[in-house]
């Protein structure tokens, strides 16, 4: 495995908001992260809020189309 690859995430409430956990693999660090991707970025409350705003920020860029809040007539 290869660290710079590697993130930990602590599941549920902290008081500083992230553990004070130190995570190794050998001599190297792990960093520690608030959300994680694994094919689904989920945060250290198992919410999809990041993920969502990925992918909708994500289909926004490749369609060219930003929303203004303006509805069109007849739609």
């Amino acid at each position: 495995m290869s660290v710079r690859k590697c993130a930990a995430i602590c599941i549920g409430h902290h008081v500083n908001g992230l553990a004070d956990h130190n995570y190794t693999m050998g001599t190297n660090s792990i960093p520690l992260r608030d959300h994680v991707d694994l094919g689904v970025t989920v945060d250290s409350t198992l919410r999809y809020s990041v993920h969502i705003n990925q992918l909708v920020a994500k289909a926004k860029s490749r369609t060219g189309f930003h929303y203004s809040g303006v509805l069109l007539p007849g739609i």
